[in-house]
């Protein structure tokens, strides 16, 4: 991607959790970008991508066989209850 997408009020980097600020279990947010769509893919998608989760506690996450460590990372829950962490 060769342009920048300019920041204004709905659209904003994500600010991860600390440890000192944890994120808020339960919360249903709205994650987009332009990464990688499928397992076998190798160049990120041209057009920007968007998927809906429900943050999830550290015990949760743990439970659905993810290595969740608590530090600024948060969990996420698909529609389908698959958990996701995000660095």
């Amino acid at each position: 991607m060769m342009d920048r997408v300019p920041l204004k009020y709905s659209i904003q980097p994500v600010k991860l959790p600390t440890a000192r600020h944890p994120s808020q279990c339960s919360a249903t947010c709205q994650v987009s970008g332009w990464g990688l769509v499928r397992d076998d893919a190798t160049e990120p998608s041209e057009i920007l991508q968007y998927a809906i989760f429900r943050t999830a506690d550290a015990q949760e996450c743990l439970e659905r066989g993810t290595r969740y460590r608590d530090h600024g990372e948060f969990c996420a829950l698909d529609e389908e209850g698959k958990a996701y962490l995000a660095p």
